[in-house]
């Protein structure tokens, strides 16, 4: 069962690092585009894994960041070969359901967290997860599934209380709600050039043009109500959902399914690698699958 997915940058330009995150704690690395994977599990952790992450430096240094459900954050700097764990100010058992690094103008990264449960919501670190501070100030409730950056902007989807933006940062967030479905609980989100893709849980996919400040559906053919993952890749927008994946060439207007050689139909993450050349699905009960087409 493959929770989530992240992609580090090699010394070898053509060559990409894969990472894997699955509901049973483990956290698998491929050096050869999913060929074969490496069990690079966190020790003593047996926490699914909901969120992967990376960060790099200046002199070159990749950092892995892995969000657990209950174990809060655990870093990598060798590939997961070990880990630590970097919860400072997250209470436990949070769960840490997204991540989201993002350039600071110091030059370093700021991590959100985005977490569920009592005391939940945004953490935010300057400091490459040493420490987290709250970062929810206009946020209502407690429940942050998905985090993504679009420009200046951030944006927060949550369980049953729609998206938040924020304009400075994280440090307040607004509520940009119009066009979506009461309650919405959003679930993934990705961005197409100036276009913001959002996963829903019950109510199917939308999109805004205008960073949130209003949505609209995009029904023509997605006949799946649950997308848990949504992600883009050149002009093409691709949806992971409980009857598997749906393409959009055509910024979600219309969308075809596209499962043939998925068997286990349940898609919970989605990753594109090598310009969009290569799409995995992570699926319930199936692992990993690939298209190259």
């Amino acid at each position: 069962d493959v929770r989530s997915f992240a992609v580090a940058p090699t010394a070898d330009t053509a060559r990409k690092n894969l990472f894997a995150g699955t509901y049973g704690g483990v956290v698998f690395f491929s050096t050869n585009n999913g060929d074969t994977w490496k069990d690079v599990r966190i020790s003593a952790i047996g926490n699914s894994i909901t969120a992967l992450a990376v960060s790099t430096d200046s002199a070159g240094g990749v950092s892995l960041y892995a969000g657990t459900d209950g174990g809060g954050v655990h870093r990598s700097t060798n590939n997961g070969a070990s880990w630590v764990e970097t919860n400072t100010g997250i209470p436990l058992p949070l769960a840490v359901n997204a991540l989201l690094v993002v350039p600071n103008p110091s030059g370093g990264v700021n991590i959100f967290a985005g977490t569920n449960g009592a005391d939940g919501g945004v953490y935010l670190s300057t400091n490459r997860g040493a420490s987290w501070a709250t970062s929810n100030q206009g946020i209502a409730g407690d429940y942050v599934n998905a985090l993504i950056a679009n420009g200046t902007y951030l944006f927060a989807g949550t369980s049953e209380d729609g998206v938040y933006r924020s304009s400075d940062n994280g440090k307040t967030w607004v509520a940009v709600q119009t066009g979506l479905p009461t309650n919405t609980t959003v679930t993934s989100f990705c961005v197409n050039g100036t276009v913001l893709f959002a996963a829903t849980f019950g109510d199917g996919v939308y999109r805004s043009t205008d960073n949130g400040a209003s949505w609209t559906a995009t029904a023509s053919g997605f006949t799946d109500s649950y997308p848990g993952a949504v992600v883009s890749s050149g002009s093409t927008i691709f949806a992971g959902a409980i009857s598997g994946v749906f393409r959009s060439i055509n910024n979600g207007t219309n969308w075809t399914a596209v499962n043939t050689g998925l068997p286990y139909r349940t898609v919970n993450a989605l990753l594109t690698v090598g310009d969009g050349k290569m799409l995995f699905a992570g699926t319930e009960d199936g692992g990993v699958f690939r298209s190259t087409d």
